[in-house]
C-alpha cells in the first residue's frame, strides 16, 4: 500500500473577503473551517475563487454553484466506500 497525500489543483483556491484577498486555501480542513466560521459570524461578501471563478459563500455556509472536482472528493470516496467499491 502507498498512501498518497497530494492535494489535487483543483482543490486548492483564494479566499476573498469583503476588504480583499484574506489568503489561499489548500485542504479540505481549511475549507471547511471558512465555511463554519461564516456561518457562526454570519458573515456576508466572502467567496472563494478558483480557475477564476468566483463562488460565492452565502450566510448559511452555502455555494450555490459547486464546480464538479472542487472539495468534491469526500463524497465521491464516502460513496465508494459504502457501496464497497473501493480499487485498490
Amino acid at each position: 500500500m502507498t498512501i498518497d497525500n497530494s492535494v489535487p489543483d483543483s482543490e486548492k483556491c483564494e479566499l476573498f473577503g469583503p476588504d480583499g484577498k484574506v489568503g489561499d486555501i489548500e485542504n479540505v480542513y481549511g475549507f471547511y473551517r471558512v465555511r463554519l466560521e461564516v456561518i457562526k459570524g454570519k458573515l456576508e461578501g466572502y467567496y472563494f475563487v478558483q480557475n477564476g471563478a468566483e463562488l460565492r459563500i452565502d450566510k448559511n455556509g452555502d455555494i450555490k454553484q459547486w464546480p464538479e472536482g472542487f472539495f468534491d472528493f469526500i463524497d465521491e470516496y464516502l460513496c465508494k466506500i459504502i457501496a464497497g467499491k473501493c480499487k485498490s
